[in-house]
Order: structure tokens, then sequence, then C-alpha cells
């Protein structure tokens, strides 16, 4: 396994700037910060750069191209908000087998109503239908399925339109407890899509 030393770069843990470091790598795993280089190390001169954690963009629309522009800027991982599952399994594999491009993780559909965010703006784009959910009857059978997708959390999207210049119908408050409810009850955390303060309350 390749064992690698980075030297000379100010090191940022995530909390501090702890200033000047050497730091060894094995594979792809960090195994020390400020030891002694081992002599067989190949060396890699950081002289000028800060090393920090991986970033994350915590609201994506992830492909390929766009996780390789991310890992060129420091963002190891995204968090996609909303996609198609045939579309987002390759992009999950790819990202999994690749080092060239940051890793993903994915909501893959959004709950949205009948009707509702963001129908009213894909009309022209050949989309599949998206899921909808009319009734909290419903939600757990939606939280199903998107996990059966792959999706890591659960996105709720509660939104009018309005800050777009539209009036689209919005996800009742009883659906939003029961989706989210359910995304708990199956270890997944639920991320509510909201673009006004009036919608969160």
């Amino acid at each position: 396994m390749t064992r690698y030393v980075i030297e000379g770069a100010r090191v940022f843990d995530g909390e501090h700037l702890i200033g000047v470091r050497t730091v060894e790598v094995e594979g792809a795993r960090i195994v020390a910060v400020g030891a002694p280089a081992p002599a067989a190390a190949e060396r890699v001169d950081g002289s000028g750069a800060t090393l920090l954690p991986g970033l994350i963009d915590a609201h994506t629309h992830a492909d390929l191209e766009t996780l390789g522009h991310a890992l060129q800027f420091g963002v190891s991982t995204e968090l996609d908000m909303l996609s198609f599952p045939q579309t987002m399994a390759a992009v999950r594999r790819a990202a999994a087998e690749r080092t060239d491009i940051a890793d993903a993780r994915s909501a893959s559909m959004a709950l949205t109503a009948p009707g509702g965010y963001p129908t009213q703006l894909r009309g022209n784009l050949n989309d599949p239908e998206l899921p909808t959910v009319a009734r909290p009857d419903d939600a757990a059978r939606f939280v199903d399925e998107r996990i059966a997708e792959g999706a890591d959390y659960i996105k709720l999207i509660i939104e009018s339109g309005k800050t777009l210049g539209k009036d689209v119908p919005v996800v009742e408050e009883g659906i939003v407890k029961a989706a989210v409810a359910a995304a708990h009850d199956r270890d997944r955390m639920a991320i509510a899509h909201a673009l006004t303060i009036e919608a969160t309350r």
C-alpha cells in the first residue's frame, strides 16, 4: 500500500488551524499528523498550501461532470437533493469506484404534493412523472420507495412557488409529519426544502 507524507503545509483539522505539520497517509487514510516522517515514505511538498478535510456541498443535483468539478475545488462529498433514480444509480456506482470525482449521497426523488413544486418547472423537460403524496397514509409508502431506490435521506418540499412567481399546492402538515416519522422509523434523516420563513412554521 502506498505510503506518503505531506510536508510543509498548514493543517486545518476541521475546527482549528493547527499550524504546519507533517501528515502521513497510507492508501486513502491519514495515519499520523505531526509524527516524524518514515524514511521510506514518498514526499509531497505542501509548502504554501493548507491541508483541510474534504468539504461537503449540502445541496446539489449531482452528475459525473459536477462531481469531477467538485473534487477540483476541495468538495469531497455532494449531497444530492433530487434526482431520478435511473440516472443517480450510475452516478453513485461511479462515485464508489472512482477516486477522481467526489462522493455522492442522494435523496432520490423528493416528496411533493400533486401538482406541487417543482412539477411546474419541469413540464418541458420530458422527465418521468414525479411521485407525489396526497394523504398522510401514503407517506410511509413514499419513504419505502425512496429507500428501495437507495436514498440516504428523505427530502420533503414545503414550497408554494410564490418566490418564483407561481402558486402551486403545498404538502399538508399531516403528510410532512407522517413522512418524517416514517423516515426516522427507518433510520433515515428527513430534510425539508423551503424558500421562505413562512414555510418553516
